[in-house]
């Protein structure tokens, strides 16, 4: 008997996981098979839900009749954890450990009989990934990749069950069991390379596991730097008299500053592409392909055609990080794992798929990359920039949810409800509190049905779509809302530095970026900086695209388990961009020379124009356009066209103020008027009217 067995499994019970080992011995049991079992973990393993072990012992040689046997070896770790190894180091521990393996493999005909070495726990800190060997009849020489990660080299010791009962004459896996289809990967090199590569994602796993918190708060950091600067922009041009050659430069400044920052997120993932563990010190080559990653980005950003403007660099950076993070979801997620921004094997809580944090960078990304191109194509082209928004959702939708690659419920969710009203602001409906409840409605749906169809393959082949499924199924719905719920304010507590990234986001959204002085409600708030701050949210399309990205993290945020972690993550890139964005629209001061009859300063707000790009037909990173359209050639313009923008900054245009309490659009925040279709991106101004009435 073993009195504290209930116990256990009442602990394993309530931690949502099975005992896969006990299911194990007991499907031998039930089959009629003899299960045998040596040391005292291989007791708890073996034993019968009264706690009974019909075949025990200390130690000694495992019996050739029977179809199961499990043996404990030891432990290796801190001999604090483990009382009578006091007198061991690790290293002894190891030894010892090897010899007793060593021991039991001369007993066993490796001919006939599969062999399985797992480490099954931790009796040390920090945790690390354990060993997990094989061999036998049923195993070539290579490297051993489970389904349920879909990672070479890796496997979950939930795992270890059903793989081994698959390969047990007669048995299947019980359906708790998890996902364990096991195949070996024999191309993998000789024994000296597999080794060189278990070694070296062992060494990404712990490296990633020591460091991922670090970088978390450097981030963290450097948002609340960037927060304190947006401050003191916004008290230097309430009390301070800039001239336009200042105020143009420092917010040229700060685009830049926010372009760089915008790129480290990402960067974080493309340093998956460059081998940094095998470095002497994994932790510096992770930091320097961190960098390379970052700088790979920017080059991006600074290479094409697109460099002219901000808009069209921030194009290139949110295009570029969509289409990366879709193709690694659709090659296997590699990318993803072992990053830190990722995944990691010692966590465990996903293998492959899009994180939760890579899911609102992907938001981010791909909502602003698209609302940059459809600023474009709204003018006069409605229908071709809702079917791009279409057809690019669909895509997106598809990489994501689809079982076989993203596997991502919650994120697929966040993101289709984040197109749906992309679309309907690009097709001039406008939105209400009942037709955001009526796009969740359908969000969610679709993603049921997904699902559904997902829960009717064998329970090995579903993926996490069907498993919740399933859960609804067995009335387990309030059970999960209550862990994910649990989770949310778990991380707000153990990590409320990340928390406070977004309420900061919102103020820097709200009156650093002026987004209040776009409605005349609010307008009133924003006044005394009025023609000071950029009026960055006159561009339709790209308000459109904030308030999809806005939909879509806040979603995210509702319905997964990092809950804050997604919002956080998104304002990591969104601010960032958005700053960028907004030094194509600069607030620039008028000389005194201009000032009015009362000797007040003026200012005016809008784009610094060219007059050579605007001969090429150069505005923004929508290509050519009619040199004889006014409205579209005032777009934006070449950086370099600053400092001859500010010799032409004596011509007034209307202020944000001035825009917010006159604009058309002033009163309404989710709507693209089929009127305001050709106005000025920038400025709000409207454009020339067609033949059709329409600007």
């Amino acid at each position: 008997m073993i009195p504290e067995f209930d116990r256990i499994e009442s602990v394993n019970a309530a931690s949502g996981y099975t005992a896969d080992l006990r299911a194990m011995a007991a499907a031998v049991r039930d089959a009629g098979g003899c299960t045998q079992a040596i040391g005292p973990g291989a007791g708890y393993a073996a034993a019968s839900p009264e706690g009974v072990v019909a075949d025990w012992g200390p130690g000694g040689t495992p019996r050739s009749d029977c179809v199961l046997t499990l043996i404990d070896v030891g432990s290796v770790g801190d001999p604090g954890w483990v009382p009578q190894e006091t007198a061991l180091d690790g290293a002894h521990q190891l030894s010892r450990v090897d010899q007793r393996v060593e021991q039991y493999l001369e007993d066993i005909d490796l001919d006939t009989t599969d062999v399985v070495v797992a480490g099954v726990g931790d009796a040390a800190s920090p945790s690390r990934l354990r060993a997990l060997m094989a061999a036998g009849p049923s195993y070539e020489p290579g490297i051993l990749t489970s389904s349920s990660t879909r990672q070479e080299g890796t496997a979950q010791l939930t795992d270890v069950a059903a793989a081994a009962l698959t390969r047990v004459a007669g048995l299947t896996a019980p359906e708790e069991s998890a996902d364990a289809a096991w195949t070996v990967d024999t191309a993998a090199g000789d024994f000296a390379d597999r080794l060189t590569t278990v070694r070296a994602s062992a060494a990404e796993a712990a490296t990633v596991h020591t460091h991922a918190q670090t970088f978390s708060v450097l981030l963290d950091v450097v948002h609340y730097m960037l927060f304190l600067a947006l401050a003191g922009l916004l008290l230097v041009t309430l009390h301070a008299r800039l001239g336009a050659a200042r105020s143009i430069r420092l917010h040229r400044a700060l685009g830049w500053t926010g372009l760089v920052i915008a790129v480290i997120p990402m960067g974080s993932f493309l340093a998956g592409l460059l081998p940094w563990a095998r470095f002497p010190v994994p932790a510096l080559g992770l930091g320097l392909a961190v960098l390379a990653g970052s700088l790979a980005l920017l080059a991006i950003a600074v290479a094409g055609p697109w460099r002219r403007t901000f808009a069209g660099r921030v194009a290139a950076v949110s295009l570029t990080t969509a289409v990366v993070l879709a193709v690694d979801i659709a090659l296997g997620s590699g990318l993803q794992f072992n990053s830190l921004m990722g995944y990691n094997p010692i966590v465990a809580g996903r293998f492959y798929g899009l994180g939760n944090q890579g899911a609102a960078l992907f938001i981010v990304a791909v909502f602003l990359g698209l609302a940059i191109v459809c600023r474009r194509l709204v003018i006069g082209h409605r229908g071709r920039a809702a079917a791009l928004v279409a057809v690019v959702g669909l895509a997106s939708v598809v990489t994501l949810g689809n079982p076989a690659w993203g596997a991502k419920f919650g994120g697929t969710i966040a993101t289709l409800a984040g197109f749906l009203v992309l679309l309907a602001l690009l097709l001039g409906i406008r939105l209400n509190i009942w037709r955001l409840v009526l796009i969740g409605a359908i969000s969610l749906a679709a993603i049921l049905g997904i699902a559904g169809l997902d829960y009717l393959r064998p329970p090995s082949a579903r993926s996490h779509f069907g498993t919740f499924f399933g859960q609804i199924l067995d009335g387990e719905l309030f059970t999960v809302i209550g862990r994910k719920l649990a989770a949310n304010l778990n991380i707000m507590v153990i990590n409320p530095a990340l928390a406070l990234i977004v309420p900061l986001a919102i103020i820097a959204v709200l009156f650093f970026l002026a987004y209040l002085a776009r409605f005349s409600p609010t307008a009133r708030f924003t006044r005394p900086w009025a023609g000071r701050l950029p009026a960055l949210f006159e561009d339709r399309a790209l308000h459109a695209g904030f308030l999809a990205v806005a939909v879509g993290l806040a979603v995210g945020g509702a319905i997964t388990d990092s809950g804050i972690a997604v919002p956080a993550t998104g304002a990591m890139m969104a601010v960032p961009l958005l700053l960028a964005l907004s030094a194509d629209t600069v607030p620039q001061r008028i000389p005194e020379a201009d000032a009015g009859p009362r000797g007040r300063t003026g200012t005016t707000v809008g784009p610094a124009t060219d007059p050579a790009a605007e001969q090429e037909g150069l505005a923004g990173v929508g290509g050519a356009h009619a040199p004889g359209t006014a409205a579209e050639a005032s777009a934006t313009a070449p950086e370099a066209s600053l400092d001859r923008a500010e010799q032409r900054s004596g011509s007034r245009v209307r202020s944000a103020a001035e825009a917010a309490a006159g604009s058309s659009h002033a009163s309404d925040a989710g709507a693209l008027p089929e009127s305001d279709a050709g106005a000025h991106p920038e400025s709000g101004a409207p454009g020339p009217r067609t033949p059709g009435g329409r600007r």
